[in-house]
């Protein structure tokens, strides 16, 4: 499954500019549910660049607030589409799998919690769209007695470490912000994976091996 065309940045809401206007919070939405929920890739859009617009030359053929394209080229949105492929690559892909089995508490519409982790369970992210607190089965995640933890901020690109913690079965962790535009990226890694930085660097393609 791919999204081929997910909400432009600087988009009218379903089409209705009395919606409002997207931003780099509705893309990343977009990113990380959809990833994280199983899709193979992503695409990104801008409003400003699909229709070249130019204020010199031509009028905007959408009545929103749009920068001309060569300003939208650098929007905020476009690079952390890209934070979040580094994120993503940063760890096994192809064993890659969704699964919220291991999340005690979700939530509805603009609270959502995605998850994701792979196959060998030596990793896994989960995504917080408006920064709610995250409860997890910590030993659903590595074989040890500790997991390593961090948040990911999907704003900057940045890890923030929480260090190890014991591996039990009910776990709570509140991201450094929270509302509305402040989603985050709990990661939670296996030690013995050897794991580096979340987004800092591509991790071997293949799972790691529990068992030889």
């Amino acid at each position: 499954m791919l999204d081929g065309e997910p909400l432009y940045d600087e988009h009218a809401i379903d089409f209705k500019i009395e919606n409002g206007v997207s931003t780099d919070y509705h893309t990343r939405r977009f990113f990380y549910h959809e990833v994280f929920s199983g899709a193979c890739g992503h695409t990104f859009g801008s409003t400003g660049v699909w229709q070249c617009y130019n204020p010199a030359k031509f009028r905007k053929i959408e009545d929103v607030p749009t920068t001309p394209w060569r300003e939208s080229l650098g929007r905020i949105a476009s690079y952390q589409m890209g934070y979040g492929k580094e994120l993503i690559m940063s760890r096994p892909f192809f064993s890659r799998i969704p699964d919220q089995s291991f999340i005690h508490k979700e939530y509805d519409h603009l609270d959502r919690i995605t998850a994701t982790r792979d196959t060998a369970r030596t990793y896994a992210f989960v995504y917080t769209e408006s920064g709610k607190p995250v409860e997890i089965d910590l030993t659903a995640i590595g074989r040890g007695p500790e997991v390593t933890v961090w948040w990911f901020d999907v704003r900057s690109g940045r890890a923030i470490p929480l260090g190890n913690h014991p591996r039990k079965s009910h776990a709570g962790f509140a991201p450094p912000t929270s509302g509305r535009g402040n989603d985050w990226v709990l990661v939670v890694d296996a030690p013995e994976a050897g794991y580096g930085i979340p987004g800092a660097g591509p991790a071997a393609c293949l799972p790691f091996e529990r068992d030889r």
